[in-house]
């Protein structure tokens, strides 16, 4: 055998056996769909509560203490470097030093922008910025009075947020999560005699769960 045609066979053996761990890992952990199932909280934030209307504007602002979170995303790989989906998250919230806990439901969209690092045939890291949006229910506890002027129980409203995180999987599809950010809350109502209300919410969230991929 001519000697160039030895160096082409051990560049080509050295090449292939060069890439086939990554790709064999890429593979193994690169599925297309995720379920995930997280907790955790939001904390350090403030509420407004501002009226205009008949009688003028106005508003209050306080405090909020830390709200426990659960929520659930499923999302989809659409291309290398994104994900879409969505998630449903249940927040419950008080202000600083209140006794009863008011909940916000969140349904939003979720789109995903990562990078994977394979580690191994067994493990990736996988960083990444989510960014949720979409619509929001605020809902009062009864004991808060609003049947004197007129404002409901349930109000709509809109949730966006911003929070970047990691994802740690496995070969076996099976992996956990963390992230940290910020989520802004809004939810609006309008009185019995035609004001407007609309509560304003801002606060950090830290979030870790576990992580499915199929």
């Amino acid at each position: 055998m001519r000697p160039w045609c030895v160096l082409v066979l051990a560049f080509a053996a050295t090449v292939g056996f060069g890439v086939t761990p990554s790709s064999v890992s890429a593979q193994s952990t690169a599925v297309t769909s995720r379920l995930v199932v997280f907790t955790g909280g939001n904390f350090a934030g403030n509420v407004n509560v501002n009226y205009a209307g008949g009688l003028g504007t106005g508003g209050v602002e306080g405090d909020l203490g830390t709200a426990p979170i659960g929520g659930v995303r499923y999302e989809k790989a659409f291309l290398g470097y994104l994900a879409f989906g969505g998630e449903v998250v249940s927040t419950f919230w008080r202000g600083e030093g209140g006794n009863r806990r008011n909940a916000l439901l969140d349904f939003a969209m979720t789109p995903r922008f990562r990078y994977r690092f394979v580690l191994s045939e067994r493990f990736m890291v996988e960083p990444y910025i989510v960014v949720p949006f979409g619509f929001s229910l605020a809902i009062w506890n009864s004991s808060v009075d609003l049947g004197g002027i007129g404002l409901d129980r349930v109000n709509p409203g809109l949730v966006v947020g911003a929070l970047a995180g990691t994802t740690f999987l496995t070969r076996s599809h099976v992996g956990a999560m963390v992230e940290f950010g910020w989520i802004h809350h809004v939810a609006y109502d309008n009185d019995s005699d035609g004001g407007r209300w609309t509560m304003l919410m801002n606060q950090i969230a830290l979030r870790a769960g576990v992580v499915y991929a199929f």
